[in-house]
């Protein structure tokens, strides 16, 4: 079995802003892709965002 590495980025008052978090979600990936790190969980809370795909019509965005 493998090591699972948990992160602790910030919850609550502390939570990271959305772009933030996925910043550092590729880079976390790109490291473990070159096995640089462990598998990795990221623990955080961001504010809420609304994900529009691509075939949201323009009149539900």
């Amino acid at each position: 079995m493998s090591e699972l590495r948990f992160v602790r980025l910030g919850f609550g008052a502390e939570a990271v802003e959305y772009q933030e978090a996925w910043q550092k979600q590729r880079e976390v990936h790109a490291a473990r892709f070159e096995d640089l790190v462990p598998d990795t969980c990221l623990l955080l809370e961001h504010p809420p965002v609304y994900t529009a795909g691509r075939r949201t019509a323009d009149s539900e965005r």
